[in-house]
C-alpha cells in the first residue's frame, strides 16, 4: 500500500473470501498493547463461506425436520448411516486431484497472489472469489463432517480445526492427506456398522 501511496485509513472495503486465520489475521494489529482494526474505516464483506453457510443452514433445517418426522428407532437406525456416509465421502475426497489442487492453492496465499494478481477493485473481487473457491474446495468435506456430527460438538470442532491446521501447514502434505482419507473411510465404516457411537464426540 505504501508503494501505491495508500494509507490504511483510506481503505473503505475489505473483501474476505473466508476467515481462515492464516488469511485474515492481519485484519487487526497490536498498538500499545491493544488490538485495533488495521483498516478502521472499512466495511468487511465475506463472500464464499457466507454463501456456503447459508446453504448449510438450509440443509440443517431440512435435516432437522426430517429427523423430527422419524420415530426414535428410525432415527437410531439412520443417524449412524448418515454420519458414516459423510465420513466416507470426506475420506474418499482426500484422494481426489481436486482436493490436492485446492489445498495447494490454499497453503500459500502469497504464491496465489503472485500467480493470479489482478489490478483494480474488479480484479481484487476476482482474486478473492477465486481464492475463496479454492479454500472451499479444500475444506468443504471436513466441514460436512462437522455438520453431520453436530455443529455444537466442541470435540469435533477442536479435532477438525487441528486437522485443517496440520493439513495446511505440515510439510508432507500428500502423505497426511492419504492417511487422513484412510482414517475417515475406516471411521465411516465403523460408525455405519454401529460398532461405535463415539460418545466422546457427542457434545
Amino acid at each position: 500500500m505504501a508503494t501505491a501511496g495508500v494509507v490504511p485509513e483510506q481503505i473503505d472495503y475489505v473483501l474476505r473470501a473466508h476467515l481462515h486465520a492464516d488469511h485474515c489475521s492481519w485484519n487487526t494489529r497490536l498498538v500499545e498493547g491493544r488490538w485495533v482494526p488495521t483498516f478502521a474505516n472499512a466495511r468487511y464483506v465475506i463472500l464464499v463461506w457466507a454463501a456456503a453457510g447459508l446453504l448449510v443452514y438450509v440443509l440443517v433445517q431440512f435435516g432437522s425436520e426430517l429427523a423430527a418426522s422419524l420415530d426414535p428407532p428410525q432415527r437410531s437406525k439412520w443417524a449412524p448411516l448418515a454420519l458414516g456416509a459423510t465420513l466416507g465421502i470426506a475420506g474418499l475426497y482426500q484422494f481426489t486431484s481436486l482436493k490436492h489442487i485446492c489445498l495447494s492453492h490454499c497453503r500459500s496465499p502469497f504464491a496465489f497472489v503472485a500467480q493470479y494478481w489482478r489490478d483494480g477493485r474488479a480484479g481484487a473481487l476476482e482474486m478473492r472469489l477465486r481464492h475463496g473457491v479454492y479454500c472451499f474446495g479444500c475444506c468443504w468435506a471436513l466441514f460436512a463432517v462437522l455438520v453431520a456430527a453436530g455443529v455444537m460438538s466442541v470435540a469435533w470442532m477442536l479435532l477438525l480445526t487441528l486437522v485443517v491446521f496440520v493439513e495446511k501447514l505440515q510439510p508432507h502434505g500428500r502423505r497426511f492427506e492419504s492417511a487422513l482419507g484412510i482414517a475417515l473411510v475406516g471411521l465411516g465404516i465403523v460408525v455405519s456398522l454401529g460398532a461405535t457411537e463415539m460418545p466422546w464426540m457427542s457434545g
